[in-house]
């Protein structure tokens, strides 16, 4: 019952943050994660120092996610003032992120129920 509620909270907070900000918003989240962890096995493989990798794909998504919004932001693609995007960049950030959201949340979901009752 717990689960259920905590869920639907997510998912109602999902559809709110993909909806606010827009498509490119929305995907600037999991292309920024995708560079990064690719970034971070490309360092491993080449040097093999596990500290310095596991940092880049740590911090990488974070810092790539504000620099793509940053270059958004100065080609025009993403308006800078407050003003709300289209319906169908609206309605598909939402899905975006209601999409990239569950990928992470599901699993752990899944394992949440296959644990013995405490």
């Amino acid at each position: 019952m717990i689960l259920d509620f905590a869920m639907l909270g997510l998912i109602t907070l999902l559809l709110w943050r993909g909806y606010s900000g827009g498509f490119l918003w929305a995907v600037t989240g999991p292309i920024a994660f995708v560079i990064a962890t690719l970034a971070a096995l490309l360092y491993y493989n080449v040097t093999k120092n596990v500290m310095v990798a596991l940092i880049i794909g740590l911090l990488g998504p974070f810092l790539l996610q504000w620099f793509l919004i940053f270059l958004f932001r100065s080609f025009g693609f993403i308006k800078s003032d407050n003003k709300e995007p289209s319906a169908l960049s609206s309605a598909a950030g939402a899905f975006v992120t209601i999409s990239w959201g569950l990928l992470w949340v599901l699993p752990v979901v899944f394992f949440l129920t296959l644990m013995p009752p405490v």
